[in-house]
């Protein structure tokens, strides 16, 4: 499985599930996890409104160690549901690299998302400030892939305090929102 950021654990005995809502896709996920007794393949979509239900029927537990997060799209939104319901030790989760901080950029939720071009996803500053609301932080950013976990969590794959990047610079005076609309679809910047 290339440039999967959970199968080395499935590898290595970890339990879990990987949710796949395109058909080609899933059957090549059924073929990678046919001889890993502890993964699970659900062919199902993962949107904002089914996301906890799922999780929850596939008997995934509340303190969850990982979640990998990669959607093309509704990132955000599904990990903002998550996170209402879920404690994850560790999460991973795709984010828009081409929008530099202090910029916000957040797609607008669209059920059926595709990826077009760099107009998905959301930026860094945008995943800082739902981190705030939930007591995670930054951990490090690898090109899109950021790494985040509960602020005060004592790190159980090692025994050690995890270190928190520092939070991201904001310009001083009220938060604005300006949408806008393009032929790939709504998104919006929040400015500051």
């Amino acid at each position: 499985m290339r440039w999967s950021n959970t199968y080395s654990l499935f590898l290595s005995g970890w339990k879990g599930v990987g949710i796949e809502a395109d058909s080609g896709k899933f059957a090549r996920l059924v073929r990678a996890y046919k001889n890993l007794p502890q993964a699970q393949a659900c062919h199902s979509t993962a949107d904002r409104d089914n996301i906890v239900p799922l999780l929850k029927s596939l008997g995934i537990e509340r303190d969850l160690s990982v979640l990998s997060l990669d959607i093309d799209g509704n990132d955000y939104w599904v990990l903002k549901a998550i996170l209402l319901e879920f404690r994850p030790a560790l999460i991973i989760t795709e984010i828009n690299e081409k929008i530099p901080p202090p910029l916000r950029f957040l797609f607008k939720y669209a059920p059926n998302s595709q990826l077009r071009h760099h107009f998905f996803g959301y930026s860094i500053g945008v995943l800082e400030d739902l981190c705030e609301q939930h007591d995670y932080g930054i951990l490090e950013l690898e090109y899109n892939n950021a790494f985040i976990s509960p602020e005060a969590h004592e790190c159980a794959f090692h025994g050690c305090r995890i270190s928190l990047c520092p939070r991201l610079p904001r310009p001083a005076g009220s938060e604005r929102e300006i949408c806008l609309e393009s032929r790939y679809g709504d998104f919006a910047f929040i400015e500051f």
